[in-house]
């Protein structure tokens, strides 16, 4: 018995409660919005994720996410991290008949522009997803992944926010001792 292809071939993973790994965009709006509300912690989530939808989408059987999300937090280790992400996007960017990216160039801007560059190249990422899955690609659902980095960055906020009320009533204090 041979089985009918499926719409858009063999190798177009089915949209189903796989949205973990495929077809999902995520927008500006919700990329910063999250970063800067979580001090960041929300992109160290998204670089997680993100890390392994690559991984599975390249097929090569990686599954080495979690090593690149330590590495982000060391320095200089950083850049490899990016690179190896937007090298990976570009790859398959080039797999799907999109315009390739100056990886390279998007490395040395996210020196001095991070957010600029990050902005960039979620744009691609999405452009990749939505002309891999043929336009049928997914807004991200919230998954306990991103809640959690959500309450973990959130706390992360409130810290910060309280050490800087610290720091201001420790300097009205000592000022007005003297």
């Amino acid at each position: 018995m041979i089985e009918q292809e499926p719409p858009g071939g063999w190798h177009t993973p089915l949209l189903t409660d796989q949205s973990e790994v495929y077809g999902v965009k995520f927008s500006q709006r919700r990329a910063w919005g999250l970063s800067i509300m979580t001090c960041g912690v929300w992109a160290a989530w998204w670089l997680h994720a993100t890390r392994r939808r690559l991984d599975s989408e390249l097929g090569e059987g990686r599954d080495d996410a979690l090593t690149h999300s330590l590495l982000y937090f060391v320095p200089v280790a950083n850049l490899f991290v990016i690179y190896w992400l937007w090298r990976d996007l570009d790859l398959l960017r080039r797999r799907a008949a999109l315009e390739p990216m100056p990886v390279a160039g998007y490395v040395l801007g996210a020196v001095f522009l991070a957010p600029v560059f990050f902005a960039i190249a979620l744009n691609r990422y999405n452009e990749y997803w939505d002309a891999r899955l043929q336009g049928r690609a997914l807004d991200a659902p919230v998954t306990t992944g991103e809640q959690v980095a959500i309450a973990v960055g959130l706390v992360v906020l409130a810290l910060c926010l309280v050490l800087f009320a610290l720091v201001v009533v420790v300097l009205v204090v000592l000022s007005s001792a003297d």
